[in-house]
């Protein structure tokens, strides 16, 4: 890909400026009109409001970024998490949508607070495949039975971001379709619905934030080929953990060094149990759930789990707060996690200690 060109917006944008340099940024308005494929545009801190816009389209060859910065180009780039584990959005434009807001192929949103109070979606698109989201936090605050943070189609990579619905009543937090790539992501919500919902995709280093209530991850389309993979990712807390609703024996589900503590079930298959979901666990961490598999699981693989009864304490720090650290002694990491690697909630101490790795992703 080729480098990108830098360009501005502010909210102090004055209006009827071309947005090549900071002192001729573009107003958010300007910037979603203006922007076009080849272009970096860099968003300073701030409160911008929108209705229903179209974020710029790209190509697979010429991407098109919007990314936040809180005083200088960039500084914003390397995700920092709070002690409990959420994405911490200091600094971060923020973006407060009166109608849904749609994503585009890739088109690529980095560093950035997207609210929204609607009886909908904060973000939404049932067409445009390709998009990507890294270091953002999407929230709805709605007390709605429709409300979602956000819905996307096809072949969706988001990294290291937020979801998160705070009504009393709302849908899944993040629902998506198939061939989509999550990675450090935290998804949280109150209601009695699943976390996320969707079809086969490959979830690593995820946190599902249960509530007693809630449940976390459903499968709800795959192929007779699919396979859905689960890594490194923490469930707790949950009514249900996992459960695939049209899942048969030619599906593949794989689990490997995952948490998943305290739930009401930790695998379910909705389909008839003569047509079994095919699983492969390796290295897991199953603690003290009410039904570990339900009717309808077919285990094909299954090496290295734990499944000591033990306490919360053996696994995180303080989940009262939401807090996933894993602590350096869990059952789960000893036996299932390879060194200076986490589960869920990407910690940045290694077992023993020290000092940990950071993840910090540019655009040249």
């Amino acid at each position: 890909m080729a480098a990108l060109t830098e360009m501005y917006c502010s909210v102090a944008g004055a209006g009827a400026h071309d947005g090549t340099s900071a002192g001729a940024a573009w107003t958010f308005a300007e910037a979603i009109a203006g922007a076009a494929a080849g272009q970096l545009v860099n968003i300073i801190s701030g409160s911008y409001s929108t209705a229903a816009v179209t974020f710029t389209a790209g190509t697979a060859t010429n991407a098109v970024v919007f990314r936040g910065y809180a005083s200088s180009i960039g500084d914003l780039d390397i995700p920092t998490f709070a002690t409990n584990g959420s994405l911490v959005t200091t600094g971060f434009p923020v973006i407060t949508a009166s109608a849904s807001l749609i994503p585009s192929p890739f088109c690529t949103l980095q560093n950035l607070v997207i609210t929204s109070g609607l009886s909908a979606d904060t973000m939404l698109t049932t067409t445009n495949d390709n998009n990507t989201l890294i270091n953002c936090r999407v929230v709805n605050t709605a007390n709605n039975s429709a409300a979602r943070a956000m819905r996307l189609d096809n072949t969706n990579t988001l990294i290291c971001c937020e979801f998160e619905c705070t009504g009393a009543a709302h849908a899944s937090v993040l629902d998506f379709d198939s061939t989509s790539y999550l990675f450090g992501c935290r998804i949280k919500g109150v209601s009695a619905s699943f976390l996320v919902t969707g079809e086969a995709a490959i979830f690593e280093k995820c946190t599902f934030v249960g509530n007693a209530a809630n449940s976390g991850l459903q499968i709800q389309v795959m192929s007779d080929t699919s396979l859905c993979v689960v890594s490194h990712c923490t469930f707790q807390n949950l009514v249900k953990a996992i459960e695939m609703i049209d899942a048969a024996i030619a599906q593949k589900l794989v689990l490997i060094s995952n948490h998943v503590t305290d739930c009401g079930t930790y695998l379910s298959n909705l389909r008839s149990a003569t047509s079994d979901l095919c699983t492969y666990e390796i290295r897991n961490r199953t603690r003290n759930n009410t039904t570990p598999r339900g009717s309808g699981i077919q285990i094909a693989g299954l090496a290295g789990e734990v499944t000591t009864a033990g306490t919360i304490a053996e696994d995180y720090t303080d989940v009262s707060t939401y807090n996933y650290y894993l602590v350096a002694a869990a059952p789960g990491r000893n036996v299932g996690v390879m060194p200076y690697t986490d589960i869920g909630a990407l910690q940045r101490v290694e077992p023993t200690g020290g000092a940990g790795t950071v993840i910090h992703y540019t655009f040249q």
